[in-house]
């Protein structure tokens, strides 16, 4: 970053082409054909009013307002998420359709997103994640971009937090005829985060202000579509994203890293073509993302000087190529029946550049995936039964190190098949079930972490048979009640096996399942009151008899959220999240232990006091809980923050 200008955003870092798809969810629902049908918990979207009311301020934070979503913040300071059990590696992350997650890693931290831009965001999980592109063992997070106005619109935001944090965006867009164009920048500064006051100071953090909590970010993206008649559409979208980050170090680890991301940079640029025309929708994208950090690591807690063994400038930059196309089409086959036809078929080039430290060699890594899937839908029964079958065959072609034996190709074939019984028109009853493969990542495959793990070019996928019985039922306009329950086992998975002293290998080891349900309820019984809550079980276990616990695994998850408006222009929220408690293994002694679980609160109230102008003030963690989300690494304690916003136009 140094000698270089700082945009800003309000949006996505590897921002897609930004075309609806044409199967494209819509609150609570999915576009089936030409009728609705409802998938329960298998389908969860949280749209823009949403995430105004919630007053979230990334995309991670917004997802972790779902029951089936937990993060915890880790060792590199990143917030990795995971759903119904399954690691965000696991999980196909695209925005607009595009995959987005650094190569190396198979994964981001949602939490560098922020959410100007977002029209909504769908977790899919298990079964009807077949068409959301490669990789999605256990589901997929879909995030939708917000499209230009038809009139002139502009939009800001500003946000201020008592420990020196501060937030501003601003997007405008228009249209001039067929063409539509939307332009948004954000700003972040964060001096650093509190601990809770009930946090008991250890000899690696005093308590307070979090050590090396602090960030600074911004992000510039635009957007642009030209609409070709009525029935096409040409869109192309650019973005950048750029920060400083601090690694607040373990406090209770015996080893202290004292490390920060100096340089974190991406760029992303995309071009799609849609079509849509009577029964036929298709969509062809191509898109291209650059990541590129650096990742310090310093003598002390002074993070000044680099004299040291442990210290190092570790460089990465890791590049994405690809391209997909997805269709629809449905056709009649009689009275009040029809058959919908879908497919997804892409292309994605990894490509990887890494040095460890400035006195080591570059290591250079690529892989090409390739994916296609299909999915047939067929009504049986009219307003009665309806049945799905589909398949998915994925492949990668690693590329060749330059030392080392290579990789060899591997595939994988995944089929799918779903029934959905409607006994009553308020109610859906479906069953699901596919099986899914997950590719190694590069990191997976030839990372050494600093020369204490031994590579394993020879890493097989990971594969994973989702079994899922979801209902969905609207006795009344006012409410809504959804019931999941699921089972998925996974084989083959990677896991750390120790090798020699001090060293170990990622390999295919271990088998895991995840067994568990998930309830949903909205309840809206005035236009001011909107009630919803959520609660998910887990059981998450491993080993040759599945005996074993998998670390980091709340045992259950449940959230409440009330919002209520009495007075015209006023609003309040509140969210209460409990989470179960979790075991892990010390990173240090090798030894399992137990984290309990917690509950958290946080409230927002807004206030239009003017057309046009909102004011809000918020808190999270108002009850200064002392949370541990993973060993060593506290949550947040109490947290205040008051903003402003204005808007213009559409």
């Amino acid at each position: 970053m140094k000698g270089r200008v700082l945009f800003a955003a309000g949006a996505i870092t590897a921002i897609g082409p930004g075309v609806a798809r044409a199967d494209e969810p819509t609150p609570e629902v999915v576009v089936e054909g030409a009728r609705r049908v409802d998938r329960g918990t298998a389908v969860t979207v949280i749209d823009a009013a949403r995430i105004d009311r919630l007053g979230t301020t990334s995309v991670g934070t917004t997802l972790e307002e779902l029951p089936a979503v937990s993060g915890a913040s880790g060792s590199r300071g990143e917030r990795i998420l995971s759903l119904r059990g399954f690691d965000q590696r696991q999980i196909a992350v695209s925005v607009d359709g595009v995959p987005v997650a650094v190569p190396y890693d198979g994964q981001l931290d949602l939490d560098k997103l922020p959410v100007d831009l977002v029209e909504r965001v769908a977790v899919v999980k298990g079964a009807s994640a077949l068409l959301y592109g490669p990789n999605g063992l256990g589901g997929a997070i879909d995030i939708v971009t917000r499209e230009p106005t038809e009139r002139p619109s502009v939009r800001a935001r500003t946000e201020a937090g008592v420990c020196g944090a501060a937030r501003a965006s601003l997007v405008g867009a228009s249209r001039f005829g067929p063409v539509g164009g939307l332009v948004g920048a954000s700003f972040e500064s964060v001096r650093q985060v509190p601990m809770s006051a009930r946090f008991t100071p250890t000899a690696n953090e005093d308590g307070g202000a979090r050590d090396n909590s602090d960030r600074l970010a911004g992000n510039l993206t635009t957007k642009w579509t030209w609409d070709a008649g009525d029935a096409h559409r040409v869109s192309v979208a650019a973005s950048q994203l750029e920060g400083r980050y601090g690694v607040p170090p373990g406090t209770r680890a015996f080893t202290v890293r004292n490390w920060r991301w100096t340089d974190w940079t991406t760029q992303s640029v995309g071009a799609s073509h849609a079509f849509r025309r009577g029964p036929v929708a298709t969509e062809a994208a191509i898109y291209a993302s650059r990541f590129a950090n650096a990742l310090d690591a310093y003598d002390d807690g002074r993070y000044a000087t680099q004299r040291l063994r442990k210290a190092f400038h570790s460089l990465y930059d890791d590049g994405a190529i690809g391209g997909f196309v997805r269709t629809s089409w449905t056709t009649p086959l009689g009275a009040a029946r029809e058959i919908v036809l879908r497919s997804w078929s892409g292309v994605r080039r990894d490509l990887h550049a890494s040095q460890a430290s400035t006195v080591d060699p570059w290591l250079h890594a690529a892989t090409t995936l390739l994916t296609t899937s299909a999915e047939a839908e067929v009504t049986v029964l009219p307003r009665w039964l309806r049945a799905s079958v589909g398949a998915e065959l994925s492949g990668e072609l690693p590329g060749a190190p330059e030392t080392g034996p290579s990789p060899e190709a591997s595939a994988g074939v995944g089929p799918m098949s779903a029934i959905t019984f409607t006994p009553a028109a308020w109610i859906d009853v479906t069953a699901s079930a596919a099986s899914r493969t997950r590719f190694p990542t590069l990191r997976e495959r030839f990372s050494t972490v600093f020369g204490a793990r031994a590579p394993n070019p020879g890493l097989s996928p990971e594969r994973a048979v989702n079994l899922a019985i979801d209902v969905a039922a609207r006795p009344a306009r006012w409410l809504r009640v959804a019931v999941g329950f699921f089972d998925s086992e996974l084989r083959d998975v990677i896991t750390t096996v120790f090798v020699a002293p001090g060293t170990d290998q990622l390999q295919n080891a271990a088998r895991a399942r995840f067994v568990g349900g998930e309830a949903e309820l909205r309840l809206t019984p005035t236009p001011w009151i909107d009630v919803s809550a959520g609660w998910m079980v887990i059981s998450a276990r491993t080993g040759d008899g599945l005996a074993d616990p998998l670390q980091y695994k709340p045992s259950d998850k449940g959230l409440v959220t009330l919002t209520v408006g009495p007075f015209a222009g006023v609003s309040a929220t509140g969210v209460m999240r409990s989470v179960g408690g979790q075991d892990f293994q010390n990173p240090d002694t090798g030894r399992w232990g137990h984290l309990g679980g917690y509950r958290m609160f946080d409230a927002r109230v807004d206030w239009a006091f003017l057309p046009g102008l909102s004011a809000w003030v918020r808190g999270t963690n108002l009850a200064d809980a002392n949370v541990e989300g993973q060993y060593a690494f506290p949550e947040p304690g109490r947290q205040l923050f008051v903003g402003l916003a204005a808007k213009a136009g559409s």
